[in-house]
C-alpha cells in the first residue's frame, strides 16, 4: 500500500490526494462530496480540504463492493 503524506493540517488531504487515493475523476468525487459520501470542507481561500478517514473508509466500501 503506498503511504499518503498528509501535508495540510492533521486529517485533511488535497483534493488531488483524494483524486489520487480513490482513482476517479474531479466530477466524481463532487458528486460523491454531494451525497455525503465523502467529507470536504472549504477553507478561507477557497480551498477544500477533503477528510483522510472518509476517503480511507469509502475505497473500503468500494473494494468491498467489487
Amino acid at each position: 500500500m503506498t503511504k499518503y503524506i498528509v501535508k495540510t493540517k492533521e486529517g485533511w488531504i488535497s483534493i488531488r490526494e483524494a483524486i489520487e487515493i480513490l482513482g476517479i475523476t474531479r466530477m466524481t468525487l463532487d458528486k460523491f462530496i454531494k451525497e455525503g459520501k465523502i467529507v470536504a470542507q472549504k477553507q478561507v481561500n477557497n480551498q477544500r480540504l477533503i477528510n483522510f478517514e472518509s476517503v480511507k473508509r469509502f475505497k473500503k466500501e468500494r473494494l468491498e463492493r467489487e
